[in-house]
């Protein structure tokens, strides 16, 4: 499915950063599974909080996996940040995204999860997601507690993403 290209420069380098939908999912009571697009790059590392991750890159489809324990992780917030590396092992681009750690409680039935960002609609997370947007009313019906009105989501919002 498509997603929002945008240009960024970083240091002295041009890229093109493809930002597509990064899901989290709990695999046991204390890992997460992060998953996430690139486009480009050599290699995807990262932080969740003070927990260093090197993410498994498929740099013809730029897709990244990675695992994280969060076994004694301490602390209300979360700041996951990502990195895109080149072949020097450069930053090319970084991805930084702040939300509360509670909020992860949400996807325990072992539904993926996606972290509101900016910009975000439910119409084109469905889209992204599912391949049709109209699936967003399956995103609402999973989120009814946490989505009062469809229109109105804000960053830093957790939401289960269903089947």
């Amino acid at each position: 499915p498509p997603s929002d290209i945008s240009a960024c420069l970083v240091g002295s380098e041009m890229c093109i950063r493809d930002r597509s939908v990064m899901t989290l999912s709990w695999t046991d009571q204390d890992s997460l599974i992060i998953k996430g697009t690139s486009n480009g790059g050599e290699a995807v590392r990262g932080m969740l909080n003070d927990r260093a991750f090197t993410a498994n890159h498929n740099k013809n489809s730029g897709d990244w996996t990675a695992r994280i324990s969060l076994r004694g992780l301490k602390g209300e917030s979360g700041l996951l940040v990502s990195h895109l590396l080149n072949a020097a092992d450069k930053v090319i681009v970084s991805h930084q995204l702040d939300f509360s750690l509670s909020q992860l409680d949400v996807g325990r039935d072992g539904s993926e999860m996606i972290i509101i960002e900016k910009g975000d609609m439910l119409w084109r997370i469905a889209y992204r997601t599912y391949g049709d947007g109209i699936r967003y009313l399956d995103i609402v019906k999973r989120n009814q507690d946490r989505i009062a009105d469809p229109d109105l989501i804000y960053p830093a919002q957790i939401f289960a993403l269903p089947e």
